[in-house]
């Protein structure tokens, strides 16, 4: 469940399973290096025993570029595990990186965990980007960057994404496609 207050964004999770009773786990994470209207929690996705938690306005690289956390259940099931904070790659000012975020698992390769993130404002087109968990370090490398094909200005390509095997669907609500903003989704 998300929690919208005026500039205060808190991601707040239950989890439960036969061995641990809910109250085991904390009721909310923060980043370990929150700073005023950052916005963390901006988008989340659990997949297995992964989470992920966008800071669109993260300004470490640049005004506004944005960041996703990275985190991991413990092996006994009763905490969350910072593991990485992951930047833009190609970073620019005003981008909302971790617009969009989903988890998934590739079918072909080595089953690897992928990551697709979404930043619908990058050069006022917006960009969509699969990150690739290496399983022994449980640090994600960058795989691939997509745009638009058709790039036309303001038509938030990545402002969301889903990933199921080895494909990837990015939102685009405000293309142009059929008609004025009536938007596309495209399969990656």
């Amino acid at each position: 469940m998300m929690l919208w207050l005026p500039y205060l964004l808190f991601v707040l999770f239950v989890a439960q399973s036969d061995h641990m009773p809910v109250s085991a786990l904390p009721d909310k994470l923060l980043a370990p290096d929150a700073t005023k209207f950052d916005y963390f929690g901006s988008c989340v996705d659990l997949f297995e025993d992964l989470l992920v938690s966008s800071s669109i306005q993260d300004d470490d690289i640049d005004d506004r570029t944005g960041s996703v956390y990275s985190f991991h259940l413990s092996s006994n099931g009763d905490e969350w595990v910072f593991d990485e904070k992951i930047g833009l790659p190609d970073p620019l000012e005003s981008s909302y990186f971790g617009t969009s975020l989903s988890l998934g698992r590739e079918i072909s390769g080595q089953h690897q965990v992928l990551l697709g993130i979404g930043a619908e404002s990058y050069d006022s087109v917006g960009r969509a980007y699969i990150f690739k968990q290496h399983t022994s370090t449980r640090l994600w490398s960058h795989q691939a960057t997509f745009r638009p094909t058709d790039e036309r200005y303001l038509q938030k390509f990545g402002a969301s994404g889903s990933i199921y095997a080895d494909t990837y669907a990015v939102g685009s609500y405000a293309d142009d496609g059929g008609a004025s903003r009536s938007g596309e989704c495209h399969l990656i």
